[in-house]
C-alpha cells in the first residue's frame, strides 16, 4: 500500500469526508486533502533504506462548522496507523475553517 492509498484508507470512512492528494476537486464545501515529501534515512551501500514522509494533511470547511469530533479523529487515526502524533496548525480564515496536521511516516525506500 503506497502512502497516498494509507492516508486516503486511515481518514476517508472513518472522519466521512472526501480525501484527495493535494487538490480537491468534488462539489462538497468540507474536505480533507494532503501533501508530502519525503527523505532519505538510513542508509546502506550508499542507498536510504527508508524515507521519512512528512505529511500535512489539510481539513476544510465552512466557517460555522464545528469540526471538533473530526479533528480529535484525524490525530488519534493517524496515530494509529503508524504516523507520529500529528501536530495541529489553524489556518483558518473568515472565508473558511482550515486545520493542517503535520506529521511523519516511515516508508521502505523504493531504490
Amino acid at each position: 500500500m503506497t502512502v497516498d492509498e494509507l492516508i486516503i484508507a486511515t481518514l476517508q470512512t472513518p472522519v466521512g469526508l472526501t480525501v484527495e492528494e493535494s487538490v480537491y476537486t468534488g462539489a462538497g464545501v468540507s474536505y480533507i486533502t494532503f501533501d508530502y515529501y519525503t527523505r532519505p534515512a538510513e542508509f546502506y551501500d550508499n542507498n536510504p533504506a527508508h524515507e521519512i514522509y512528512r505529511v500535512a494533511v489539510h481539513l476544510v470547511a465552512p466557517p460555522r462548522t464545528n469540526l471538533a469530533t473530526k479533528r480529535a479523529q484525524i490525530k488519534t487515526l493517524m496515530f494509529a496507523a503508524g504516523f507520529t502524533f500529528p501536530e495541529e496548525v489553524n489556518a483558518s480564515s473568515k472565508a473558511e475553517k482550515h486545520y493542517i496536521y503535520e506529521c511523519e511516516y516511515l516508508g521502505v525506500s523504493g531504490v
